[in-house]
């Protein structure tokens, strides 16, 4: 080779794209001489993941035997993470040795995003509060001390599935945005995960109800019906995310506290006086979502705590007041949250 261009010695064919053995070279001194290099490659063939033909399913058993959920999902994150602990201390020379490095935690801490259908939304709510529905029609998800597990199975079009095992609801957002559909985050803590290319569970997506759109909303707050230009509520249910007790993998999915937070966004103008509201008193909030046919989700809080925030001013624009704040029990009985669904 008389440049400093690569030369392939074997023709690439059109598909997959595969390179066999490749030559080049590097001069070796100023007067025109070159070492040749040659490199022989294994073929591999090249074959993408798309992540639009991804499937999702969800089960309430690490079998999938029972309860599956073939979910329509936005983003999603395996948050599988072996965690390496380097042993290397004070050894009479700088570099570490490899024989010292071993594995010490497997973390698995998936995220998902959707915009789920009634149906689907039913399962996640069920999932994320811990108890057990009631009622016929309008189903109601009370608050549990104890963690739901539940597990996943993400096969993508290319590689292989993913099947993480015993996962709990650390944290659920519910949010909607105008002109935006109603977004759901879960943010899971599971225990363990494996890989596997087992037949993949046979399941389909819902299409019998659909899912539920930003104008769908109805918000009262304090009593008062209110427009909002955004809303959000979220359920942290505090995951021990340290428990493992003499082992690589999480032991138990246990509950070790909770915090329900409201955040609203509304004009200020139009409700000037309610920026500091919940000084002296907790404020009732309530969301309410009115979608197609009989579906209906109502999300409360009867003692709301915004923090007192004035308003902002931004430049030649309508100026919005944000309200944030954290739901309390409002006669210390009672909780802070009551979220019913009608599919």
């Amino acid at each position: 080779m008389t440049n400093d261009k690569i030369q392939m010695t074997k023709e690439i064919p059109a598909a997959p794209f595969v390179i066999s053995d490749l030559d080049f070279a590097i001069p070796w001194s100023l007067v025109g001489h070159w070492w040749v290099i040659r490199h022989s490659l294994k073929g591999v063939t090249m074959s993408a993941a798309i992540t639009s033909l991804g499937k999702l399913v969800v089960a309430s058993d690490t079998a999938f035997s029972t309860n599956l959920l073939r979910l329509d999902f936005h983003d999603f994150d395996h948050g599988v993470t072996l965690e390496l602990k380097d042993c290397n201390s004070t050894r009479g020379k700088l570099d570490r040795d490899d024989a010292r490095v071993r594995q010490s935690r497997t973390v698995v801490a998936p995220r998902i995003r959707c915009q789920p259908t009634a149906v689907e939304l039913a399962a996640i709510l069920a999932w994320a509060t811990g108890g057990t529905p009631s009622g016929s029609g309008t189903v109601t998800y009370p608050l549990a001390n104890t963690a739901a597990a539940r597990s996943l199975w993400y096969l993508p079009s290319n590689g292989t599935g993913w099947q993480l095992q015993n996962c709990a609801v650390d944290s659920m957002t519910i949010r909607g945005s105008s002109g935006e559909p109603l977004d759901v985050e879960l943010a899971l803590i599971a225990q363990t995960f494996a890989r596997t290319s087992s037949s993949y569970p046979a399941t389909s997506l819902d299409i019998s109800s659909q899912p539920f759109i930003f104008s769908d909303l109805a918000l009262t707050f304090g009593g008062t019906a209110t427009q909002v230009r955004e809303f959000s509520m979220s359920l942290r249910n505090g995951i021990d995310r340290s428990r493992f007790l003499n082992s690589l993998t999480l032991t138990a999915l246990n509950k070790l506290h909770r915090t329900i937070t409201w955040s609203l966004d509304m004009p200020a103008g139009d409700y000037d006086a309610n920026w500091n509201d919940a000084l002296s008193a907790g404020v009732t909030s309530v969301a309410t979502f009115t979608g197609p046919g009989t579906q209906v989700l109502s999300i409360t809080s009867n003692a709301v705590r915004y923090v007192p925030r004035n308003p902002n001013v931004p430049f030649h624009a309508e100026s919005f007041l944000r309200l944030e704040g954290e739901a309390y029990s409002a006669d210390g009985t009672s909780d802070p949250l009551s979220i019913t669904l009608h599919e």
